[in-house]
């Protein structure tokens, strides 16, 4: 039962009378928020929006007259909700943290069943992933009565949305409002003021296969992680160019993660949205969590194709002490085969090194089989191209400076149906 405002007033006023009201909206932590809408239900076109101090004023209502006022903001459905979020709820559905807060209850419960369970969690990791763009059953914000003195159990039975008034014949002051950012159990959104985090030092490292792709030519991508001791979740966005490379898949290779961590439906874009938090299994240092399959358009570095980005997931890590931090790209220098004959194939790295004249590239092969040798300048543009047979065993690859177009860096590549590797070069005049 939500207990109305009550206004008594025996020396009561003409009808006619105009009244005001005013109040003030913040979180539940105190901090103002600005823009928010006001609306007075009973009485036709009263609405206002919140100062940067969070105050509103709503002037000239009529005295007398019954009405409840609600207070709305549907903006930025995504702003303060992150993986973190997810880590909280987690532990609080497992028992190992519950929640101290009603209000981390109320912003858990994204799909209003009265519940906090794992529905609630697939739906915001859906957000944080830009797959959708807002909760289906919660507005961004929900708006609450100041001070009311909730239930044991906030989720159960009415909640107090509106301030309703009955029969008003003064001016009404503290009024007030309490704002909860659905999502947002760490509580850290503030609709327009500034975040304060607790950064961290330690870095969070993905790490790719730094490969130069070929028009029409597939290929496969391991994705790795590193420096994850006491890591509890991480989220990001890698990115790249479309037109030089097609995703055409994404194949899981960590217990610890499913499809549902990553989001794919902006590849089209260039944009493969990622969100882990941890449950049960754990990530291990330079385990490989997916691999990426894809098509290559264009010749690029795959060093130079895929960066870290911010849109439509912000990149952040986290760690059991609480502490933010960011997330870094790195990528291997040699490629790595996914045939189950990794370990016996090799491609040295040409000596002499930095060269002038001729060098030699080394191979290491398990079969004999065909292969080409590819270099590209720093450009991408391949440069040469020759192709032989390899025998089993080491095999000796000679260069010649005029196979090439003048001094400068170069990148090598070895390919072979089973195998594929790149090295850098110098050569010198």
């Amino acid at each position: 039962q939500v207990d109305p405002i009550v206004i008594d007033n025996p020396s009561a006023p003409c009808s006619s009378m105009k009244i005001n009201v005013q109040g003030k909206v913040q979180t539940s932590t105190g901090i103002p928020l600005y823009q928010v809408n006001l609306q007075v239900v009973g009485q036709a076109n009263k609405h206002t929006t919140t100062s940067q101090s969070g105050l509103y004023y709503l002037n000239g209502l009529e005295a007398g007259q019954n009405m409840h006022i609600e207070a709305t903001d549907l903006s930025n459905p995504q702003e303060g909700v992150s993986t973190q979020d997810l880590v909280f709820i987690t532990k609080h559905i497992l028992g190992k943290q519950v929640f101290d807060s009603p209000f981390k209850y109320l912003a858990a419960d994204v799909d209003q069943n009265g519940l906090v369970n794992v529905t609630d969690i697939l739906h915001i990791r859906r957000l944080i992933l830009g797959i959708t763009e807002e909760f289906p059953q919660a507005p961004s914000w929900q708006f609450y009565r100041m001070n009311y003195t909730w239930d044991a159990n906030p989720l159960g039975g009415d909640k107090p949305v509106y301030q309703d008034i009955f029969d008003p014949q003064g001016d009404l002051y503290n009024v007030d409002f309490v704002g909860v950012k659905t999502g947002d159990v760490n509580m850290n959104a503030a609709n327009g003021s500034q975040e304060v985090i607790n950064r961290d030092s330690k870095v969070l490292e993905l790490k790719m296969e730094n490969v130069w792709t070929q028009p029409g030519l597939d290929g496969k991508l391991a994705i790795r992680v590193n420096h994850c001791s006491n890591l509890t979740g991480f989220q990001g966005t890698l990115t790249f160019d479309p037109s030089m490379i097609e995703i055409t898949n994404l194949e899981i290779a960590s217990k610890a993660l499913s499809l549902g961590n990553f989001g794919l439906n902006r590849l089209a874009d260039g944009k493969l949205s990622f969100s882990y938090d941890r449950q049960n299994e754990a990530l291990l240092d330079n385990e490989v969590i997916c691999y990426l399959e894809y098509k290559g358009l264009k010749s690029v570095n795959t060093a130079e194709l895929f960066v870290l980005g911010n849109i439509p997931t912000p990149v952040e890590s986290y760690f059991q002490s609480g502490s933010v931090s960011g997330l870094q790209l790195a990528f291997d220098e040699v490629s790595i085969n996914h045939n189950k004959v990794e370990a016996q194939w090799a491609l040295f790295q040409n000596s002499p090194n930095p060269w002038t004249g001729e060098t030699v590239i080394d191979i290491d092969a398990p079969q004999r089989t065909i292969a080409w040798l590819s270099v590209f300048d720093m450009q991408g543009k391949e440069v040469f191209r020759q192709m032989r047979p390899l025998f089993e065993g080491q095999n000796h690859w000679n260069l010649q400076a005029s196979d090439l177009n003048g001094a400068g860096v170069y990148f090598y590549r070895l390919e072979t149906t089973e195998f594929s590797a790149s090295k850098k070069m110098i050569l010198t005049k």
